[in-house]
């Protein structure tokens, strides 16, 4: 028999309030206390019966949906099934399911449903036959679409109508997945400014906040025609793990050794980000951008508040220091962390590298130019990962500029990630902005990389191409690649 399974993990909460919106005369219907009383208790994922589950109204759903040897099937017919509702309400999770349409036809999951006025709305996974179907389906309305807000990657891969495709909704947060067959084929960031852009041009224009509510009710949509749901796996997100401290400052060189004079007093320093009452988190080591002549250490955002350690470290700059002091200072923070994890709470063995831009230049020697870290005594091999974001591969141009030469003219010396290659280093996702419009051609320099990473024997090396984004927007937009890759990698490694 098909199941239907909901995993539940209890863990200490503690929630941003920032994305709440509170709508003010706008509730959900209340229902009779016997009916509220056993759809509250009952698992609407159980695959047993439709018990968790309510009528826009609030009542029991007595008719157009059933419940099948574990299979959610609704057969459209008159009176109309109508939409239904879980009778509880839901914040971050994880979705996975199975879906099968009839010829022609249309339904979909809706989440953080909530009441907008009169109108039950929230994001939509579509459900579509897009080969079928009698108007051609455009890209916002197409299966695995957010609906009406965000297109499907184009290289998506669809089943016809008739046959089964494997789906999963991810709610995280400000931040949605909507998977297809294997593949993710929408990332978006709730309140963001592409976020905005794109409700003010949809249907949801009228409500401003729309989703922006932490929870919400999940909807099975009657659009009038035959759908039927498998294998669903429902999975709570905890917001949080616990409680988490930032500790500020703390020099990862001697103090005795730094100076004024060349900026290594202020800048050879880290700010640590952490769980406190774990053990064996992991961490991931985190380098700003700038052209190695400016930026900020900084503890982003999107690595904030999944269980993980963030340490956020500068490095002296040019033109106060020259080659390869900066790179030197790169390995010196990592190799703290290598150091000192521990007695945070961490697990060394967990530790991952990032960085954008300047950052991912210094994320890519530091793990591939063995010297650096040998200074410290550490082996770069120890990296879980390295995830450099639009960073150069050949010799960076600031280097270059250093040794006369301009930064239209590559480059490849041992000041160069490439110079480096080799086929036992760590697991290495690149990721990059758009072909020809990412800086000084990024994309197709990480393409060269990648491809000689393969060339000398690397198993676990890939791109990922954000289809045309510039510099500045490749570095907004490469998180949810970041921590999806960190997350599988985990998976993999088989760590919680």
């Amino acid at each position: 028999m098909l199941q239907l399974v909901t995993v539940c993990r209890i863990r200490m909460l503690r929630r941003p309030l920032a994305i709440v919106a509170i709508v003010l005369g706008a509730t959900w219907p209340a229902m009779a206390d016997d009916a509220a009383k056993v759809a509250q208790n009952a698992d609407p994922f159980a695959g047993k019966s439709l018990a968790g589950w309510t009528t826009a109204e609030g009542k029991p759903v007595d008719h157009g949906w059933e419940v099948v040897d574990g299979v959610i099937h609704m057969q459209p017919g008159s009176p109309r099934a109508g939409n239904i509702f879980t009778a509880r309400e839901y914040g971050d999770f994880t979705l996975a399911f199975e879906w099968k349409i009839a010829p022609g036809g249309n339904s979909g999951i809706k989440y953080r449903v909530r009441p907008y006025g009169k109108k039950l709305l929230g994001c939509e996974y579509q459900i579509y036959d897009d080969l079928g179907a009698k108007k051609p389906a455009q890209p916002k309305n197409s299966a695995g679409a957010l609906y009406d807000l965000y297109e499907p990657a184009p290289t998506k891969k669809l089943k016809p109508a008739g046959e089964f495709n494997s789906a999963k909704i991810v709610v995280r947060g400000n931040h949605v997945e909507h998977w297809l067959n294997g593949e993710r084929v929408v990332s978006a960031t709730i309140g963001d400014d592409e976020w905005r852009r794109r409700v003010a041009e949809s249907k949801f224009s009228e409500f401003g906040d729309f989703a922006r509510n932490p929870q919400g009710k999940i909807m099975l949509t009657d659009h009038g025609s035959e759908v039927w749901l498998r294998n669903v796996r429902f999975e709570p997100i905890p917001a949080t793990q616990g409680d988490y401290s930032l500790d500020e400052g703390i020099p990862y060189r001697p103090e005795a050794t730094l100076s004024d004079d060349d900026g290594g007093a202020a800048r050879c320093r880290l700010d640590l980000y952490r769980p406190t009452g774990v053990k064996g988190f992991p961490t991931v080591v985190y380098y700003h951008g700038g052209g190695l002549i400016g930026g900020k250490r900084s503890i982003p955002p999107a690595l904030k508040e999944r269980g993980w350690a963030v340490v956020g470290a500068s490095y002296r700059l040019h033109p106060q220091v020259h080659c390869p002091v900066y790179i030197e200072d790169a390995a010196a923070a990592l190799a703290w962390t290598f150091k000192n994890i521990e007695s945070y709470g961490g697990d060394p063995s967990k530790i991952f590298v990032t960085g954008i831009s300047a950052g991912g230049y210094l994320t890519t020697m530091i793990g591939l130019d063995k010297s650096y870290l040998a200074a410290h005594e550490i082996d770069p091999d120890r990296i879980a990962a390295l995830i450099p974001v639009t960073g150069q591969m050949i010799t960076h141009y600031t280097v270059r500029a250093d040794q006369g030469i301009e930064k239209t003219q590559p480059t490849i010396d041992r000041y160069a990630p490439l110079y480096h290659v080799r086929g036992d280093a760590p697991p290495i996702l690149c990721v990059t902005g758009g072909w020809e419009v990412d800086m000084l051609m990024r994309a197709e320099e990480n393409l060269y990389f990648v491809s000689m990473m393969k060339l000398v024997g690397h198993k676990r090396v890939r791109q990922v191409v954000i289809e045309g984004a510039d510099h500045g927007r490749c570095g907004k937009e490469c998180w949810p690649h970041i921590t999806e890759f960190i997350e599988q990698t985990l998976a993999e490694r088989g760590a919680p």
